[in-house]
């Protein structure tokens, strides 16, 4: 599920009182809404595929499987179909 991110997202680990760290895409935006002295962000760190090997061992090894025949994937927007502007041959439609 989409997280609309706002001064009041991840309030509730927050409040723990412990440091948390922000990294990634979303991190950029979060520093201007989130006003924690606790959360801490870390620029250019962008993370990769390859670095949730360890977590998709453990899932494997729990058994944790998705059935990916019966999943659908959860769109933020609505699909609004459009008129290409040019054809493959560059000619305006």
């Amino acid at each position: 599920m989409p997280l609309i991110l706002d001064e009041n997202s991840y309030e509730n680990i927050l409040e723990m009182g412990r440091t948390v760290l922000f990294f990634g895409d979303g991190s950029d935006k979060a520093r201007t809404v989130i006003n924690a002295v606790n959360a801490e962000f870390i620029p250019d760190i962008r993370p990769l595929a390859i670095d949730m090997i360890a977590l998709s061992e453990q899932a494997f090894a729990r058994r944790d499987f998705i059935d990916t025949a019966y999943s659908t994937p959860y769109y933020i927007k609505d699909f609004q179909a459009t008129k290409p502007k040019k054809n493959i041959f560059g000619e305006s439609c």
